[in-house]
């Protein structure tokens, strides 16, 4: 128990340092940061920035992720401003799957509107510290299911944008916001 408490232990905090430099940086990249328990029921969790199908066009991204490693929860998230508005108030959406299984996600949800403190210029980043989902709790379902066996990736995005002008987009329109 404790050589698996340490392996979890040790793989979320290079996660997590990992993930800072990302987050000072302001950008993220499409690496993946695996981390599996050395043991026979082994299991991994490591959190991503959605950058898949429409990622480009979309007015507010998502670039880089922290998770906290006691709760292995997505705790911090750092958005872009890809358009020419400025941006009041978002919602974040998050998948998780089981990329040993399939690609299929087990789990899904949005926030609550998150108000962004001084607003969000064109062009500009911010840093949202913001607990949005947390695999421990995801994780004793999966236990008590007898599933809790492979790679399990999170993926964070931003679901809707409202603008300081009222107008707002949602994951699903055609349109970049503009």
């Amino acid at each position: 128990m404790k050589r698996v408490f340490f392996t979890v232990a040790f793989c979320v905090g290079v996660s997590i340092v990992l993930a800072s430099v990302e987050i000072r940086r302001g950008h993220a990249e499409s690496k993946r940061i695996e981390c599996q328990v050395s043991n026979s029921d082994g299991w991994g969790f490591s959190a991503h920035p959605y950058m898949g199908p429409g990622y480009e066009s979309r007015p507010v991204v998502v670039t880089a992720v922290k998770t906290t490693a006691k709760t292995l929860t997505v705790s911090e998230i750092r958005i872009r401003n890809t358009s020419s508005k400025t941006v009041a108030s978002i919602k974040l959406g998050w998948t998780i799957s089981n990329e040993s299984i399939e690609k299929v996600p087990i789990s899904q949800g949005v926030s609550t509107l998150i108000p962004i403190e001084k607003s969000l210029a064109p062009g500009g980043t911010t840093l949202l510290s913001f607990p949005l989902v947390s695999f421990s709790e995801l994780k004793q379902q999966l236990v008590d299911a007898g599933n809790l066996k492979g790679q399990f990736d999170a993926y964070v995005f931003v679901s809707q944008i409202v603008f300081s002008d009222n107008s707002s987009w949602k994951v699903g329109d055609n349109s970049s916001g503009e």
